[in-house]
């Protein structure tokens, strides 16, 4: 619950902070953290970057709450990296879940599931998690996928809501082609606003982040995904 007397959204409390002095297109960045053990980027490390991005943990980790206050102690962002609910949950189930994972993350920005998340094609399950983070404002990213019910709920609902583009690392994708996904990214960046990417911590991700944005970015700006919902 927000304290007494704050009425504003969690996408913009919790916001990394974010400039565009510019005006460059701007590219979200979502990584889902692996930690350190599986081969991920210690939260320092992505400083290197030269700007904040959005870090996606899982709620159900026992250490989810000191992930989150590294990353954000670094200068980024959290988001919470939905865990599934099982097929047919009600809105009871629904509500007792994301009381859960708020509870373990509580200073998040926004909600993200994997791509074959239930509510990601459930429209009841759909229409109960947007009307809880509705409640505080939270965002939420999903994946264009079908006719996306989730999507289509936060856009009834004016919550903030963003599409993800591209997945950068998800079915092992070398360094060259990782590359070549990011230079799609800034071409439609340059066409319209909104646009999402996601990855991991891993390494090589992290280094490919790195060396394209120390190349020019191809004139586009790296940006946490609230510099996305809460435009």
């Amino acid at each position: 619950p927000r304290p007494a007397g704050d009425t504003q959204q969690a996408v913009r409390r919790f916001a990394a902070a974010f400039s565009n002095p510019e005006n460059k297109p701007v590219i979200a960045v979502i990584l889902v953290d692996i930690g350190e053990d599986k081969g991920g980027v210690e939260p320092e490390r992505l400083a290197a970057l030269g700007g904040a991005v959005t870090v996606a943990i899982d709620p159900e980790r026992p250490d989810a709450a000191a992930r989150a206050a590294a990353f954000r102690i670094a200068g980024d962002e959290v988001a919470i990296l939905a865990p599934d609910l099982p097929p047919g949950a009600t809105a009871s189930d629904v509500e007792v879940g994301y009381q859960a994972i708020v509870a373990a993350l509580p200073e998040s920005v926004a909600l993200i599931g994997s791509e074959d998340a239930g509510f990601q094609k459930d429209r009841r399950q759909a229409q109960h998690l947007v009307e809880l983070l509705a409640t505080d404002g939270r965002g939420l990213v999903t994946y264009p996928q079908g006719l996306n019910p989730a999507g289509q709920a936060a856009e009834g609902v004016g919550l903030p809501h963003a599409s993800v583009y591209r997945v950068l690392d998800g079915t092992g994708e070398t360094a060259a082609v990782m590359m070549r996904l990011l230079d799609r990214a800034a071409f439609e960046a340059a066409r319209q606003t909104g646009i999402v990417v996601v990855g991991t911590t891993g390494i090589e991700t992290v280094n490919v982040l790195e060396d394209w944005v120390g190349a020019g970015a191809k004139g586009t700006i790296l940006a946490p995904v609230s510099a996305v919902l809460a435009d």
